[in-house]
């Protein structure tokens, strides 16, 4: 039986679902619509849905924590967004550190076509503890008996060298100039390489150079960069210097060739210019690049040995 009634209710036109009433008449649906337990009824249901939203609590835009308090979300949103702030930077940071691979892998790709167009032209033509690394031997001489004691490398850096300039200071004012491009095609590049270093920091003072060397034989450097002294333990600071001398030399080619405009049609000018180019860039085999850097180490070495500067000092 009732299931019969509940048919005919579904059959029915108007269908209010909150009350249960049902009627083919639009006017009582109408006045159904209007009576006061009907709106009785939508009040409840909007007051409900307030506090189910009061139940979900305050939510952190940053994180998504939920607090059950408004005063628990400003608290924690404070530290929030101190940790967003150190997110951002550090974002920055690696954009930066991006940017200077892609300027990088720029220049790579240029020295490669370079060295492409130069071979395709020839073809067509025919450790221990850090802190105090070693106490020196020798009683250190100086004029009026200033020193009656050994010294260690550290203290004679951060004492007497504190004002040297540092690494990244020095490559940027080191200059590459048309008669090293010169000394460079006749010595070859790796004597090329180590007259342009050397001669740079021989016209520094020993306590302003921003590398010294406490071991020539096992080829050990102090380097000062972002102002403090740092033992170059892997050699990577030194090998990065001696790819930008490399990459200065490339590019000061340019120089050359502005003064000799008919290198192309002259065929005396354009041998010297690929052996310019050839000993600029040096040698493309890993081992014989590492074999050279190795000797530009120890000709660098050998001019700032910090042994002589203290028994000089």
């Amino acid at each position: 039986m009732n299931n019969k009634k509940n048919g005919k209710k579904l059959e029915m036109k108007y269908h209010c679902i909150k009350c249960d009433f049902h009627s083919n008449d639009k006017c009582d649906y109408e006045r159904h619509l209007s009576t006061r337990k009907h709106k009785l009824d939508n009040l409840d249901n909007k007051t409900d849905n307030k506090t189910d939203n009061k139940k979900t609590g305050f939510l952190c835009q940053n994180c998504g924590k939920k607090y059950k308090y408004q005063s628990g979300l400003c608290k924690h949103r404070k530290k929030c967004n101190q940790i967003k702030n150190r997110k951002s930077k550090i974002r920055k940071k690696r954009a930066t550190k991006e940017k200077t691979d892609n300027e990088k892998e720029i220049l790579k790709t240029e020295i490669k076509e370079l060295r492409s167009m130069m071979k395709e032209m020839i073809k067509k033509q025919n450790e221990t503890n850090e802190n105090y690394y070693k106490t020196l031997d020798k009683a250190i001489a100086k004029a009026g008996d200033t020193f009656n004691q050994k010294m260690s490398i550290n203290v004679y850096l951060n004492e007497y060298c504190k004002n040297a300039m540092n690494l990244t200071d020095f490559l940027k004012d080191l200059h590459v100039s048309l008669d090293d491009l010169q000394y460079t095609k006749e010595h070859g590049y790796v004597k090329g390489i180590s007259n342009i270093f050397m001669k740079q920091l021989k016209d520094l003072k020993p306590t302003e150079r921003p590398i010294h060397c406490s071991d020539t034989k096992r080829l050990q450097f102090y380097i000062k960069d972002e102002n403090k002294w740092e033992k170059d333990k892997t050699h990577e600071k030194l090998d990065e210097s001696i790819q930008d001398i490399t990459i200065k030399q490339i590019k000061h080619i340019r120089e050359w060739e502005k003064e000799n405009p008919n290198y192309l049609k002259d065929e005396k000018l354009l041998v010297e210019w690929h052996n310019m180019v050839h000993n600029a860039m040096g040698d493309d085999d890993h081992e014989t690049r590492n074999k050279n850097k190795k000797i530009i180490k120890q000709d660098i070495g050998n001019i700032i040995e910090i042994q002589k500067q203290l028994t000089n000092d």
